[in-house]
């Protein structure tokens, strides 16, 4: 789901970096003005956005962010992920390297 995620957010960038390199030369043709008023209005509603809705994830594990959203994925991860490690014998290894 993570690497969904990812792929999805770092698309979103590209193509909406793309739209902005090509809208920004015309508008720029009809009004400096207009230009520098669209993209201050769109830093200010993302600032606003960013600071008062989305909450605060940095120093926060990914448990906590589940908690916070009321989302039970990071424990599922984990015990997959230790089921996996137990079906390699992966986690005897682990526990054994520790232990030394």
């Amino acid at each position: 789901m993570r690497s969904k995620g990812v792929a999805l957010s770092t698309a979103s960038n590209w193509l909406n970096n793309f739209f902005i390199g090509l809208v920004t030369p015309v508008i720029m043709e009809s009004s400096p003005t207009a230009t520098f008023a669209v993209f201050s209005v769109a830093c200010t509603l993302a600032y606003f956005w960013s600071t008062y809705l989305v909450p605060e994830t940095a120093n926060v594990s990914l448990e906590e962010i589940d908690s916070m959203f009321k989302s039970s994925v990071g424990q599922e991860d984990a015990q997959m992920k230790h089921q996996i490690e137990e079906a390699l014998g992966l986690r005897n290894l682990v526990q054994e390297l520790a232990a030394s």
